[in-house]
């Protein structure tokens, strides 16, 4: 199986073009935390690896179930494509995310690959709350 750690716009919570997508194409599993660093890039948010061991970002876990059908249309929506100059701003790699229950899955994450000078750290690890306190959000929705 695969599975995919949505911490932003790929969240259920959120309406976008690739929501349609992941509800075709994935099965929610339910919320999940990976270790990293949560990053405001601009009306959509970026997770870095931690610098301390008590950095967690929340999200939910996905099965896809269809993979041949999901990665190629998430992948040009994170701008990992040819259509798109490299270094591409996102890299999409295996890492560990703890479910609710304790257990412990690999799943894909896209993480972020450019500087964050200057973006405002999300110390909650939350992008919904970030974007319940600011009201915005978008990245090409």
């Amino acid at each position: 199986m695969q599975y995919l750690f949505a911490y932003g716009l790929l969240r259920g919570d959120f309406e976008s073009r690739v929501a349609d997508l992941m509800a075709k194409y994935a099965k929610r599993v339910g919320p999940a935390k990976l270790r990293a660093q949560l990053f405001d890039i601009g009306g959509y948010p970026g997770v870095l690896p931690p610098n301390t061991d008590n950095q967690f970002v929340h999200g939910e876990l996905f099965e896809v179930t269809h993979p041949d059908f999901l990665w190629l249309p998430l992948d040009r929506f994170e701008g990992i494509s040819s259509d798109h100059a490299e270094p591409y701003e996102y890299r999409r790699e295996l890492a560990t995310v703890t479910t609710a229950s304790g257990a412990e899955i690999e799943a894909a994450v896209y993480w972020y690959n450019w500087p964050v000078d200057g973006k405002v750290r999300i110390c909650s690890g939350d992008y919904l709350q970030r974007v319940a306190s600011t009201g915005k959000y978008g990245r090409d929705t």
